[in-house]
This record gives structure tokens, C-alpha cells and sequence, in this order.
């Protein structure tokens, strides 16, 4: 359905209004049509089903936020082929003071996916405690990397229902205008690290038509569903390590389990202990794993099972082709 149809739909029908976006006015009298028409794929101008099914549900009554809301005949009828979406229920709202928060910024451009489930984090007390060291962080104007809309980038790029494969980092890189919310990745002009100088050395041998590439963006793997999560989301600058233990790597956990409880045929790729640790419990019945050394200059070939020499990229497209799904194109 093209967006100029979708309007006239709007236009036409009669139906009510359903539940909000994360942190917006719950009396809002056209979010319905603002949340639909902004789900709408620029590239193809397609409605985005899995949104569309978390806008509007079957009952005859809901309640959000406390009020009582109807979905007409018509809605029913308009979002009745996309029932069998999986994505979660729509996010309940966020208290202002949550939604007002730097590092919560970027909630809106989340899918529904990945926005229902970090407002269900930001409410536990481990995450209260986490936002209010970083707004110590702020007050005490300490640079932290990377910069605070970028923290969830990693969710922001990667939407929920495309996650393919997850790659875990560790610490955000802590050099100016470097971490950019990416594991591994760093934004032009920043030239790429030495770990993921080995990355793209691996991939030129391991992958057909791979050549090294003058940046160290890694989006494009993100776009395809490669989900590039750090352990630690935050750093303060030039302090490796500065912010573990301040409940990040609470947050991360809770994003693994999510996925390996709710998803089914990922791949995890897993460089180094730390990784292999952090992930140690993912239900290897549903998913594939792949394991080896970091890439760290550190430790790429000094273990029993190096990372130059692993295959890690033809490996995970072979598990993803055995599970039914595309493989990556790791081109850059």
C-alpha cells in the first residue's frame, strides 16, 4: 500500500486511535496515522507489516496508558492479513523524566522490536542506576564516546525482525571520533583499528570479491541484519574500560536472552573468551555458534583456534543457508 493510498484510508475510515509511541502525549488525536505513515518504507514506499500489527489488534477494546480506545470494523479489516507478525506488543510509555534522558534519545528510531524491549529495561532499578552514573557523567562533563545519541545504535540499525547474526564486542573504542554505537566499527575519516584491520584481512581471504576498504563503516553489515553489539555501551574518554560495571553489561545479557528465547536460527559469532562466556548459555538447539580467537593483534593467532585462518564470515553464511536464511553479503 502506497503512503498517498494509505492517507486516503485514513481520511476514509472511521476507526479510533491506538496505543502511542514510547514517551508520547497518550492524548495525541492523530499518532495512529502519524506511527503508520512514518513505518512506511522510504526505499519502496510498502507498509511495514510488523508495525501496522502492533498499531492495531484484533479486540474490539483496548487500553493504553489507562484509556479505553475501539478499533473499528475497518482497522480490523486493514490490518486482518498481518495477524501472524511476531513482533512484540507496542511499548507501554515511558515516565517524561526517562524519555528525557540523553541516552534514551534514540527510542524513536527503534523498531517496535527493540523500543518494547529496552522501555521494558529502562523501568528495572539496574538501569535506573545505570542512567543516573551517566547523568553524573554529564553534570561532571566528562566526554563519554560514543556521543550519547549513538549509544543504541546498534538496535537503531539493526531492526528486530532482521537479526540474522550477532557479533559481540566488548568496550567501546575510547579515542575521539571513533565509537560510534557499532561493535568493531568506526565512522570515515577515522581509520579502521588494528582488531578490525585483522577482520578485513580475514574476509579477503575468506570471502569471494572482498576487498579492503579505505573506512571502517560497518553499517552495511548492521542493514542486513548482523546485529554488532558491545558488551559495555558507554565509555569515558580515553578510559578503557571505565564504565564496566555500571550495569551496561546487565542490559547486554537481557538482549542475548531476548534473542535466544524469542528468535530461532541465528548465528552467534563469537571472538574471544569474554564473548564465548557472555553467550555461554544460548540454547545451541535453535541457534548455530561459531568460536574462535578475538582479532586483537593480541591474540589472532596465538590460541588453538585463531582468528586468521577461522573463516568466520564463509562459516556463518554457510550455518545461515543450513537454517533457510540469506546469507551476508560482507562487501563494504
Amino acid at each position: 500500500m502506497t503512503q498517498s493510498k494509505l492517507s486516503a484510508f485514513f481520511r476514509s475510515s472511521s476507526h479510533k486511535k491506538t496505543a502511542p509511541k514510547t514517551g508520547e502525549d497518550c492524548s495525541s488525536e492523530s499518532r495512529l496515522e502519524k506511527r503508520v505513515l512514518d513505518d512506511i518504507d522510504d526505499n519502496s514506499g510498502t507498509l511495514e507489516k510488523h508495525d501496522v500489527v502492533a498499531v492495531v489488534q484484533p479486540p474490539e477494546k483496548k487500553t493504553a496508558c489507562g484509556k479505553k480506545i475501539e478499533v473499528t470494523a475497518a482497522s480490523l479489516a486493514f490490518a486482518a492479513p498481518l495477524k501472524s507478525s511476531p513482533t512484540p506488543s507496542p511499548s507501554p510509555c515511558l515516565p517524561p523524566a526517562l524519555t528525557a534522558h540523553p541516552v534514551l534519545q534514540s527510542l524513536d528510531a527503534m523498531d517496535d522490536g527493540w523500543r518494547h524491549f529496552v522501555v521494558s529495561q529502562a523501568g528495572k532499578p539496574y538501569f535506573s542506576r545505570l542512567l543516573a552514573f551517566l547523568s553524573q557523567e554529564i553534570s561532571s562533563r566528562q566526554v563519554v564516546y560514543p556521543p550519547y545519541p549513538l549509544v543504541f545504535s546498534a538496535l537503531t540499525l539493526c531492526r528486530w525482525l532482521d537479526v540474522r547474526v550477532v557479533i559481540i564486542g566488548q568496550d567501546p573504542y575510547h579515542g575521539p571520533n571513533q565509537a560510534h554505537g557499532l561493535a568493531f566499527s568506526v565512522l570515515p575519516p577515522t581509520q579502521p583499528p588494528p582488531s578490525l584491520n585483522n577482520m578485513f584481512k580475514e574476509a579477503m581471504e575468506d570471502v569471494s570479491g572482498f576487498t579492503k576498504p579505505s573506512h571502517g563503516n560497518l553499517e552495511a553489515w548492521s542493514r542486513q541484519g548482523v546485529l554488532l553489539l558491545n558488551t559495555v555501551l558507554t565509555v569515558r574518554r580515553g578510559q578503557a574500560n571505565s564504565h564496566k560495571g555500571k550495569g551496561w553489561e546487565t542490559f547486554t545479557d537481557a538482549v542475548i536472552k531476548e534473542l535466544d528465547v524469542k528468535k530461532k536460527g541465528l548465528v552467534f559469532v563469537l571472538w574471544g573468551k569474554p564473548a564465548q562466556e557472555k553467550c555461554k548459555s544460548i540454547n545451541r538447539a535453535k541457534h548455530r555458534v561459531i568460536r574462535c580467537a578475538h582479532p586483537s593483534p593480541l591474540s589472532a593467532t596465538k590460541t588453538n583456534a585463531p582468528f586468521i585462518g577461522s573463516k568466520s564470515f564463509s562459516r556463518t553464511n554457510a550455518a545461515l543457508v543450513e537454517l533457510g536464511k540469506e546469507p551476508i553479503d560482507w562487501r563494504l
